[in-house]
């Protein structure tokens, strides 16, 4: 007999879930649209939450977004495309913010999904910063090229199916409970 199934026990179970939790209710999950592109975005912890943004979107030079912005006349009210790497996603984002970007958007550098950004310094930024997985980044900066002139809109509220994939499953070395009697 497990220990969960005895008469009048009260048990911990184990379940799966994703990266979703109380306190991520002002992250969340959102998409930004653009050139018929519908992408998932995740926003950083460091980042402020933000209205609708409807504004164009410009790649940073350097891509890297480390270095002083070689294209700073571009930015201005823009969402900044910077690729991950190098340098804390912090700098990446006080830069832009600096040249005027409305917002940034950091295209991850590996494969997989986009991941919750962190902070590792003091800065303060005031503009929101998001991050896209690798393959979502090849698509729209693809999109960018066949459509210079498109408006990009974000954060629209989204679930991405990718996400809670085993969402409330007890896991397999959790107990079985609770009993009949509970």
């Amino acid at each position: 007999m497990a220990p969960s199934t005895a008469k009048n026990v009260l048990a911990v179970g184990c379940t799966q879930n994703a990266l979703q939790s109380w306190d991520e209710i002002g992250q969340g999950d959102f998409t930004m649209k653009f050139a018929g592109l519908e992408l998932f975005v995740v926003r950083g912890h460091f980042s402020p939450t933000a209205d609708l943004i409807e504004t164009g979107l410009v790649n940073a030079q350097p891509e890297d977004g480390c270095s002083d912005f070689t294209n700073t006349a571009q930015i201005k009210e823009r969402i900044v495309l910077i690729e991950r790497g190098t340098c804390f996603f912090t700098i990446k984002t006080s830069r832009a913010q600096a040249a005027g970007a409305l917002a940034v958007i950091i295209v991850n550098n590996v494969e997989g999904d986009a991941i919750v950004m962190g902070a590792e310094d003091d800065i303060k930024i005031a503009i929101p910063a998001y991050m896209v997985s690798r393959a979502d980044g090849a698509s729209l900066r693809a999109k960018m090229k066949q459509s210079p002139t498109s408006v990009a809109s974000f954060p629209h509220p989204a679930h991405d199916p990718r996400r809670h994939k085993s969402k409330d499953n007890l896991s397999d070395f959790s107990s079985r409970g609770p009993t009949q009697d509970f």
